[in-house]
């Protein structure tokens, strides 16, 4: 997702034949250098919880080195998920605000929440707490 966010952005491009022609149209605001900062963090962090669990899931590294780096692709994993609906609740910032002031930040503080809330719960129930070998 972080990926393609980053070919599909808030406010478009502009048009080949002006000045700069195909850079991001709101290249210069604060909040889409924000959207751009959190969606390149999400794609960061799961690239490397994906690297972490491949790690992780090698029969030929010892046991308790496994269990340290599929607790860290948890944590990767977690962080990339809370980046992403950051970016995702700065685009909609973004893109609703001009049109509708009253509902970007219901939107944005139901995103967050949601999120913050899911990733908690995630977080108990997927960390290994240790290795007894």
């Amino acid at each position: 997702m972080a990926f393609g966010a980053t070919f599909a952005l808030p406010g478009g491009y502009i048009a080949d034949d002006h000045a700069n022609g195909g850079t991001p149209t709101l290249a210069r605001a604060k909040q889409f250098q924000g959207f751009v900062m959190a969606n390149t963090l999400a794609f960061f962090c799961s690239s490397l919880a994906v690297l972490s669990l491949v790690f992780a899931g090698t029969p030929t590294v010892e046991l308790p080195m496994r269990y340290t780096h599929y607790n860290i692709s948890i944590w990767l994993s977690l962080n990339a998920v809370g980046s992403l609906a950051i970016a995702f609740a700065i685009a909609v910032y973004i893109m609703i605000t001009p049109v509708a002031a009253k509902t970007s930040p219901a939107v944005i503080v139901v995103i967050l929440s949601a999120t913050q809330k899911k990733a908690l719960s995630f977080k108990r129930i997927w960390t290994i707490k240790s290795c007894s070998m």
